[in-house]
């Protein structure tokens, strides 16, 4: 849903990483998105002359995402090249996507579904403390009701996003944690993350929970990639490209 913290999931990545830790058994090798990673994780940097940080600004479907495509290179422990893509998508999709998946806003939400190899659901726990727990709560079990249709092996993550607000209602995560299990997903974990610096376990999963993703999505096997088509061009640039099959 919106405000979860999705975002701020992938600032708090990036700047890990920018820092020089690492996701479990895989290296930062580069990305294609730099400027697009800086600008989220900006908003988590200390400025010059002041201590201040902020959150991502909320990504709205106008925002001109749709959906913000993120990417890393990474290397495992073989040397071996990985080019892992992440979508940062408005939570208004998801919204619509829950009630009507053939809503006409909620066709970004389905297309993330259809191609995403591997998915982490968020659960906000402020809201889950809040005054509007049980809409919260049933929000997110609607959401997961869609995910995991079709899912087959792909793996399915739980976030239980700004952990370091206090559980006051305990009830709502464990009638959360009952329903997904109750769906049965094959490949099914839970993670605490939070920006929150005073418990290092919250960033250590952030890492985590990417690495579990990755090792499951390679541990499985993978979906058919479409072809690439070839062409004749007598374009002298176009005949320099090659194409490995």
């Amino acid at each position: 849903m919106e405000n979860a913290g999705k975002t701020t999931f992938l600032a708090l990545l990036y700047s890990l990483l920018r820092r020089g830790q690492s996701i479990p058994n895989y290296r930062f090798a580069g990305s294609y998105t730099l400027p697009g990673w800086e600008l989220l994780a900006g908003f988590l940097t200390f400025k010059d002359g002041s201590n201040m940080v902020s959150f991502p600004p909320h990504t709205s479907r106008n925002a001109g995402r749709v959906p913000g495509l993120l990417h890393l290179a990474l290397k495992d422990e073989t040397d071996k090249l990985l080019d892992v893509v992440f979508a940062d998508a408005p939570g208004e999709w998801f919204n619509e996507w829950r009630v009507n998946e053939q809503a006409k806003n909620a066709e970004g939400a389905a297309w993330v579904h259809h191609y995403g190899d591997g998915f982490l659901l968020f659960a906000d726990c402020q809201e889950l403390a809040g005054a509007a727990c049980g809409e919260a709560r049933a929000n997110i079990q609607m959401v997961a009701n869609r995910l995991v249709v079709n899912l087959g092996a792909r793996p399915l993550g739980l976030v239980w996003a700004k952990s370091d607000v206090e559980n006051k209602r305990p009830a709502m995560r464990e009638k959360i944690q009952a329903h997904i299990r109750g769906k049965d997903p094959q490949h099914y974990q839970e993670f605490a993350v939070s920006v929150n610096r005073d418990q290092v376990q919250w960033h250590e999963q952030v890492l985590e929970a990417v690495g579990w993703l990755l090792d499951t999505i390679r541990h499985e096997p993978s979906q058919p990639q479409p072809a690439v088509p070839r062409t004749d061009t007598d374009d002298l640039f176009l005949l320099r490209r090659s194409v490995l099959v």
